[in-house]
């Protein structure tokens, strides 16, 4: 299955080709690396597509960036995946050809263990992009918070209700233990339902016999094939796995934190995510570079939050103070709750000017926060491209306003299950308008405006 899919002219011909990273569920068994999960690059030949393998041990692949990390003016790969230590960096050599970036080679200091979100942006504002991966982490303790909370009792109605929810759900994965299921535990019968049918599937898995899969009745399908699907037919033995490391020299990893990685003068990446004080936000999902206050630099918003294993910390919102860190302000700006979110969009759903979220969580339905109070005004600019790909993927937009320059890059990559508007924001501050507006495109052509564009609108970009 295609966990992480994301679509960039990889090859420089004009259109869209298809990064398609794979996900299997052989983490939620406990296997190894599986030959089902390889990742490949769908080639777009004008007709058709070409499927081309990657290198490298398969991991559950959870999110895809798509940027150029060693500067060399070619879209590299960023693969995260979750529980086998195997994110990787595939570094675009031309004529439809990726190597693996190794260790040895300097560039990056390391990767996740528990990937689930990658994004790039400019924090810093000096050009450069930033890498900000988010995995599975502690969240501080100042930041936890009370699931049922007011919020939360207005969905479940009692308090009792909330909390006897909260229980089973907590419980459900402990209770679906392979060797010896619990589910009669649970009060809701649905979900002792679902409990019997996670049992069933971790018990197929384990110990690779199919007859747990034909205990699903012919009315669920899926589920026997979901079932199927996690026999472990296609598992790596160690020494594979052993031989392939010791080729590709891979990059390791960090289980500790969250990481923020920012490239140096010598073009070597470091992590910042301790001392820009964003490296905790909790059990974390998607996370993204977004400017929500609109004052000019680039803050990161974390969807925090994982069932089985209450309290659960806050969403994280990360302001940027503009002077190299971040300020941890879910409650001061409204975001701040425990109801677990995997995945959420950011849009400009009410057409005001600014950024607005609309989550998608695990345990109600679909919240929309509404951004009211951003301290400047904002643009959004949308390309046309009548030359290569329509939406002009892979450009790069620089405005010039009073207080400086900033970036933004155009990609369909990125964050945990969720694609964006293809379009760029920028947040102004104080300044009314951008003198300039250049967008380098990805066949190396550019285009000036250097008419004064007004904030708070919509500019589209057309190049014929």
């Amino acid at each position: 299955m295609m966990g992480a899919p994301a679509f960039a002219d990889l090859d420089r011909d004009g259109d869209l080709d298809i990064l398609a990273a794979n996900w299997v569920g052989a983490a939620a068994v406990g296997f190894g690396a599986d030959r089902r999960a390889r990742d490949r690059i769908l080639w777009n030949n004008g007709t058709s597509f070409e499927p081309m393998e990657l290198p490298g041990v398969p991991g559950e692949s959870l999110s895809t960036l798509i940027m150029d990390i060693n500067g060399d003016g070619h879209d590299d790969i960023l693969i995260g995946d979750d529980g086998f230590h195997s994110d990787k960096v595939y570094l675009n050599t031309g004529h439809h050809s990726y190597k693996l970036l190794r260790k040895s080679d300097g560039v990056l200091p390391y990767l996740g263990q528990a990937t689930m979100s990658l994004d790039s942006g400019d924090f810093d504002n000096d050009g450069e992009m930033e890498v900000y991966l988010s995995q599975i982490t502690q969240a501080k303790s100042s930041e936890r918070q009370d699931y049922c909370s007011p919020e939360m009792k207005l969905l479940h109605g009692e308090t009792a209700d909330c909390e006897t929810m909260l229980l089973d759900r907590s419980k459900l994965f402990a209770a679906t233990n392979p060797l010896l299921p619990n589910c009669m535990t649970m009060q809701d019968p649905q979900m002792r339902a679902i409990c019997g049918m996670y049992a069933h599937i971790r018990r197929a898995g384990l110990s690779g016999a199919s007859y747990d899969c034909g205990q699903f009745p012919a009315g669920w399908p899926v589920m026997r094939r979901l079932c199927e699907a996690l026999l472990p037919t296609q598992i790596l033995p160690p020494a594979e796995i052993a031989d392939d490391n010791a080729r590709h020299d891979p990059l390791g990893y960090r289980a500790d934190r969250s990481l923020l990685l920012s490239k140096t003068e010598n073009g070597a990446f470091v992590d910042l995510s301790t001392q820009t004080h964003s490296d905790r936000p909790g059990w974390s999902w998607n996370a993204k570079f977004t400017d929500l206050d609109q004052d000019g630099w680039q803050d990161i918003f974390v969807a925090t939050g994982y069932i089985p294993l209450p309290p659960y910390a806050s969403n994280a919102f990360y302001r940027n103070t503009g002077t190299g860190t971040f300020s941890h302000m879910s409650s001061e700006y409204g975001l701040a709750d425990a109801i677990p979110t995997t995945s959420y969009v950011l849009m400009d759903y009410d057409r005001d000017g600014d950024v607005d979220v609309i989550r998608a969580p695990s345990t109600a339905g679909v919240i929309v926060h509404r951004n009211d109070r951003p301290d400047g005004q904002g643009l959004w600019i949308r390309l046309r491209d009548e030359v290569g790909n329509t939406s002009g993927v892979g450009s790069r937009i620089t405005i010039e306003t009073e207080a400086g320059t900033q970036v933004r890059i155009i990609k369909t990559s990125g964050g945990f299950v969720s694609f964006d508007p293809i379009q760029a924001h920028f947040g102004l501050g104080p300044e009314p308008s951008v003198a300039r507006v250049t967008v380098d495109w990805p066949d190396g052509a550019q285009s000036t405006m250097a008419s004064p564009v007004q904030g708070n609108r919509e500019f589209v970009f057309t190049r014929r």
